[in-house]
């Protein structure tokens, strides 16, 4: 969900400076300062699982990270995810950040029809940097059927402690 506010929001090529590094769980490795384009954010959230990358795009949002939430309930809503309610966008473990697998399937499925994630989330493996391209990136996507099972083309992963 952070991937497609962001696409909605955001053009590939604008300019993120990070300000929060969130650096719970999985991380692509972004520090305070980095200036990074959204394109480059998105392949850290999408192959990474970048945490730090998900809150960046979040934080770059005119109203901050808590709007930013908010536009990604209204986007739950109109997808008729009705079992999905976000509290963060790396999904934090939260009492009230929930979801079911079939939300997370149709949700999946629509984000497979947005051009830019269908091809980011198929990437095995890439390097990134920043705009003065001094900082890199190595990303591996963590979904390790990816190129392993005819098919599969891809979709972010993810678990938490909490969730099991």
């Amino acid at each position: 969900m952070t991937a497609l506010i962001a696409l909605e929001h955001y053009q590939l090529d604008d300019v993120v400076t990070v300000a929060t590094v969130a650096n719970s769980g999985a991380v692509m490795g972004l520090i305070p300062g980095e200036q990074i384009t959204v394109e480059n954010l998105l392949y850290g959230t999408l192959v990474q699982s970048g945490n730090d990358a998900a809150w960046a795009l979040a934080e770059h949002y005119s109203g901050g990270v808590e709007q930013f939430v908010t536009v990604m309930n209204e986007k739950a809503a109109s997808l008729h995810l009705t079992n999905t309610h976000f509290t963060n966008p790396a999904g934090y473990d939260d009492p009230d950040h929930k979801t079911t697998a079939m939300d997370l399937t149709r949700l999946a499925a629509y984000a497979l029809t947005n051009r830019t994630i269908a091809r980011i989330v198929g990437i095995p493996q890439i390097t990134i940097s920043d705009i003065t391209h001094t900082r890199f990136h190595p990303l591996t996507n963590v979904n390790t059927l990816l190129g392993k099972i005819p098919g599969v083309a891809g979709i972010k992963t993810g678990w938490t402690e909490e969730a099991g």
